[in-house]
């Protein structure tokens, strides 16, 4: 659901995302074995077009699994940050969401965000008993 600020960061169910500068892509990423992550992301890296690494980019995903939680600070879309969670399901398949808040004003609800994003993330792993 929308928020009911005039700027508003939405994004549409279904949306296909990049894995490596998103919350939800990091999330997922996090949750996958070490060696699927790290192919996924040099792959990505490279249709890209990116200068990137797996030295440089694998200490974000420790943080992720640390926390469970992953950020986008205007890594994606500038003026957008999010936060997200990942989960698996009953077979195994991995699912994420993650909350998009225009950046003049993530700092200030990031905490409600990430609380709201944990309990979810606990209800969500009781369900499907991961």
């Amino acid at each position: 659901m929308p928020g009911t600020h005039r700027l508003r960061a939405v994004s549409a169910v279904g949306d296909v995302f990049p894995l490596t500068d998103t919350a939800n892509g990091r999330a997922v990423l996090s949750q996958m074995p070490e060696e699927t992550a790290e192919r996924l992301v040099l792959e990505e890296f490279r249709k890209r077009g990116l200068d990137g690494s797996w030295k440089n980019f694998s200490p974000i995903l420790e943080s992720v699994r640390q926390s469970g939680i992953a950020y986008d600070l205007d890594a994606h879309t500038v003026g957008i940050s999010a936060a997200g969670i990942a989960f698996s399901d009953w077979k195994g398949a991995l699912h994420a969401i993650s909350v998009p808040v225009p950046t003049s004003r993530f700092e200030e609800q990031k905490d409600a965000v990430v609380q709201a994003l944990l309990e979810l993330k606990g209800s969500v792993e009781r369900l499907f008993g991961s």
